[in-house]
C-alpha cells in the first residue's frame, strides 16, 4: 500500500514539476489537530535536520489549509529564480465523504499566483 502511495505521489509531483513534496495523514485528538507525516520527498542530500525542518514547515503550511477546508497556492518564497519563477506550496485536501483524512503538498516554481493555481487544478485532477 505504501509502494503504491509513494507511486501515485511521485507520478502526481512529476506532472507538476514539483520539487519537494509531503503527504500528511489527519486525525483530531485531545491536543487538537493531528497531522501525521506520511511520506516526504526532497531528491538531495539533505541532511535529517534539514528534512525534520522541512516537514515541520510542510505541516504549518498545510494546516491553515485543514482549519479552513480548502486546497491552496501558497507563496512561500519572497525572491524568484533566475528565470522570475516564485515558490508556492500546491495544498491539495483529501476528503471521506466530507471529512478530511490527508493533506499532500507539492513545492513548484511559476511565474504568479494564476500559473500555480492551474498547477493546483492538475494535482487536484490527477489524484481523482
Amino acid at each position: 500500500m505504501f509502494r503504491d502511495l509513494y507511486n501515485q505521489m511521485v507520478e502526481v509531483a512529476a506532472s507538476v514539476e514539483a520539487t519537494e513534496m509531503a503527504v500528511f495523514s489527519i486525525a483530531s485528538g485531545p491536543a487538537g489537530l493531528d497531522l501525521k507525516s506520511v511520506l516526504h520527498v526532497r531528491p538531495d542530500e539533505a541532511s535529517d535536520e534539514q528534512r525534520a525542518a522541512a516537514v515541520a514547515a510542510f505541516r504549518d503550511i498545510v494546516r491553515q489549509c485543514v482549519v479552513q477546508g480548502k486546497d491552496g497556492a501558497i507563496q512561500v518564497g519572497n525572491a524568484p529564480d533566475a528565470a522570475g519563477r516564485h515558490q508556492f506550496c500546491l495544498v491539495t485536501l483529501t476528503r471521506k465523504e466530507t471529512q478530511v483524512i490527508g493533506v499532500a503538498a507539492f513545492i513548484v516554481r511559476r511565474r504568479n499566483l494564476d500559473e500555480a493555481r492551474v498547477a493546483l487544478a492538475r494535482v487536484k485532477g490527477a489524484g481523482s
